[in-house]
């Protein structure tokens, strides 16, 4: 079980990259990134022509685990998903993966997307259940 369940989360990050429909010189977001790698993969499938910041709230936490995605040129910043540090019409893409869930205020954090997202981006939302999936 735990094998197609791995397999359907691979589906569902690959799904996410094509929605983002990424093009050079694209700023990216990702909201409530860990440790980044996803921000790494994508600069590595890019070659570095995208911008690539992430935000987690518990940026002191995880702040040693991010050598690996700073390597790859990711900026982090320490941030609340309801109020981000960055101007309205700053990004081409914001994504949040398994964020939603973890907040106590998921319309707060969609209206800050709304607001960093300049006109015609993308937004691009996964917020699966994967802890009732694997019980």
């Amino acid at each position: 079980m735990l094998s197609s369940i791995d397999r359907l989360l691979i589906d569902v990050k690959k799904r996410c990259y094509q929605l983002m429909e990424l093009k050079s010189r694209d700023r990216i977001l990702d909201v409530g990134c860990g440790l980044g790698l996803d921000l790494a993969r994508i600069r590595r499938r890019h070659g570095g022509d995208v911008e690539t910041i992430g935000v987690d709230f518990h940026h002191a936490l995880l702040s040693p685990g991010w050598e690996i995605a700073m390597n790859e040129g990711v900026e982090f910043v320490a941030a609340d998903a309801g109020r981000l540090p960055f101007r309205e019409n700053s990004f081409d893409v914001v994504w949040a993966d398994r964020l939603l869930q973890h907040v106590d205020s998921p319309l707060k954090c969609l209206a800050e997307f709304k607001r960093v997202s300049r006109w015609g981006s993308r937004i691009v939302l996964a917020d699966s259940d994967h802890a009732s999936a694997r019980i």
